[in-house]
């Protein structure tokens, strides 16, 4: 008899914005079963109406299995913890029920905390770091990437290659999400912190969308100079970035839409809660904690109201 081909893994996705649908919906398109936690007003849309999205021009409608807790959804092999990163636990400790069997869990949050939080909560699990490169918004109901093409790299903190992050970067290449598996996943982690950290809250303090930053010597200066204390900083935790880090982030910065805002900028031009204290104030605090001086993040923490 012809061998059977194996099932598709079963996917817990914890978190309704706009990197949560991204994820549910391309692997729900791909024939994946995917459970979807949302909230509120979100998750009645949801169930009604499915995950709107739209990508290259093209607008789609993809129905999930949707609920308002991750124990009401059959228990995944594979899950997602797409939350920012000041729900995370809360997210997490839905988890604790489902992880029997030491599932794999793809944290996505900016920062350099997220693996480390959940791995805590959560010991059985096998806790994959992941960078998510690509801007996602969310334009009423319909979730939309503008700019930088969606891409993924991945792995274990512990071991450059792990069982369950081969299970992601195979999902997701099924989905057609662009993925890699880098060796050394603290570097990447941190590059994106650079990243993070420094256009959400400089972008924020000036009151200038990240796109347009470039324009202003003294603003990219300002970022040049952001991007350079996190380097630093994270060369004092032993962390190695790749040579040039800071100009070539730069390079790739002065290359987004002039309309583009990062999540942190868009939170706290709102006033809504934001990731402040896992970017910005996780700089200041983290660089408190080694002994390093970074004016440029006070600075940024002052214009803000919050402090430094």
């Amino acid at each position: 008899m012809p061998e059977q081909p194996a099932a598709l893994p079963r996917f817990t996705v914890i978190g309704a914005g706009a990197m949560g649908l991204f994820f549910a919906a391309k692997l729900a398109h791909a024939g994946f079963p995917v459970g979807l936690v949302a909230r509120g007003d979100r998750l009645a849309r949801i169930a009604r109406d499915g995950v709107q999205m739209q990508l290259s021009g093209t607008r789609q409608t993809i129905h999930v299995a949707v609920a308002g807790h991750a124990a009401d959804l059959p228990p995944p092999d594979l899950a997602i913890i797409a939350t920012k990163t000041f729900d995370l636990e809360d997210a997490a400790r839905q988890l604790e029920g489902c992880v029997a069997a030491g599932p794999g869990v793809l944290t996505v949050q900016n920062g350099v905390e997220a693996p480390g939080i959940v791995s805590a909560l959560l010991p059985d699990a096998k806790v994959i770091a992941a960078r998510v490169h690509g801007f996602f918004e969310m334009e009423g109901d319909v979730v939309r990437h503008v700019g930088v093409e969606p891409s993924v790299a991945l792995g274990s903190l512990e071991h450059a290659r792990s069982r369950a992050a081969e299970r992601f970067a195979a999902s997701f290449d099924t989905a057609a999400i662009a993925c890699s598996q880098p060796a050394d996943m603290a570097s990447v982690l941190w590059e994106k912190f650079l990243l993070a950290a420094t256009i959400g809250g400089v972008g924020a303090a000036l009151g200038v969308p990240v796109g347009q930053l470039k324009n202003d010597p003294a603003h990219w200066r300002m970022l040049g100079d952001a991007m350079a204390e996190v380097a630093t900083l994270a060369a004092s935790r032993g962390v190695t970035l790749r040579v040039g880090c800071v100009d070539t982030t730069l390079a790739f910065v002065s290359g987004f839409p002039p309309s583009a805002t990062s999540s942190l900028q868009r939170d706290l031009m709102a006033g809504v809660p934001s990731e402040y204290a896992h970017l910005t104030g996780a700089v200041i605090r983290l660089a408190a904690e080694t002994g390093l001086s970074v004016p440029t993040h006070q600075k940024v923490a002052r214009l803000l109201g919050m402090g430094g």
